[in-house]
């Protein structure tokens, strides 16, 4: 499919300034969007795609399919969950990362040999383009949050926050605070094998980010962690459940948790757990 630059589209909620006209136009493309249809079924009998959706519980596949999402990293977790909402039904999706691809992600990220040496936020919407079965608007952004966040008015339901860097994380849960939406903040420890996801409500009265793990130092960009697709694809699945529940409901008589933490060596503290506001916080912006 091939891709297209494109201006400002209501349904789409993107607002591109007139001095970023310029820009779109150089040779590498910084904003993509692509608008596949429904995929079209071989017989009238035939099921459609999210027949095995139903009786998932707290699942609304109707729900999901007018609600929209900002993905924040198209690497070893953003690009799995970005796939994970698009081939779910969701109706709206816009990823953003403004780093390149190189040879090195595609052992855990699902790039091709054309997309190396392009950008992460384009060349994932030329891959999701063909994904989406239940159609639907995605948007590829090859720039890195600050810079986005400069240049457009994006809107959604949910952010997730799917990036290695404490400073991006702390621009995500601001940001998040301040449009009032909920956002997902995932993170592997340094030997890949420890995942942590937390679920930050949009309340500023809530617990966020920094009461769940208040060591994050937002002065330091984190160094990438080691990552194997074992650990990516685990910590993506929890992101993906913590999507679909805020984007549709939670399960009746499934008590309500906002962090979920896990170790793949079987070592150490697992499971899940309500992080209650810490009225200490020193990330005082998120609650005022």
């Amino acid at each position: 499919m091939a891709g297209s630059i494109v201006s400002h589209r209501v349904d789409v909620q993107v607002t591109i300034p007139p001095e970023i006209q310029e820009l779109m136009e150089q040779e590498e493309e910084v904003f993509v969007q692509f608008e596949p249809g429904p995929w079209s079924k071989r017989h009238p009998m035939e099921h459609g795609p999210f027949i095995r959706h139903t009786g998932i519980p707290g699942h609304d596949q109707e729900r999901l399919g007018k609600s929209s999402a900002i993905v924040i990293g198209a690497g070893g977790l953003g690009f799995p969950v970005a796939q994970g909402l698009v081939r779910s039904g969701i109706g709206s999706i816009t990823v953003c990362d403004g780093d390149v691809v190189e040879l090195a992600n595609t052992s855990r990220q699902f790039y091709q040999p054309e997309d190396i040496g392009h950008l992460k936020g384009v060349r994932i919407a030329y891959q999701l383009a063909d994904q989406m079965p239940g159609g639907g608007t995605i948007v590829g952004i090859g720039l890195n949050w600050p810079e986005v966040t400069d240049r457009y008015v994006l809107e959604g339901d949910l952010l997730l926050c799917l990036v290695d860097n404490n400073r991006a994380r702390l621009e995500a849960a601001k940001y998040a605070r301040n449009t009032g939406i909920p956002a997902i903040f995932a993170m592997l420890s340094r030997d890949g094998m420890r995942t942590q996801v937390f679920l930050q409500s949009p309340r500023k009265k809530d617990p966020c980010l920094w009461c769940a793990l208040p060591d994050l130092d937002p002065e330091v960009a984190a160094p990438c962690a080691a990552a194997i697709v074992e650990s990516c694809q685990l910590v993506s699945a929890w992101v993906l459940f913590f999507a679909h529940r805020v984007l549709t409901s939670w399960p009746k008589d499934v008590p309500f948790f906002n962090f979920r933490f896990g170790n793949l060596l079987g070592v150490g503290p697992e499971g899940v757990g309500w992080v209650k506001r810490n009225l200490g916080c020193e990330r005082r912006e998120l609650h005022e």
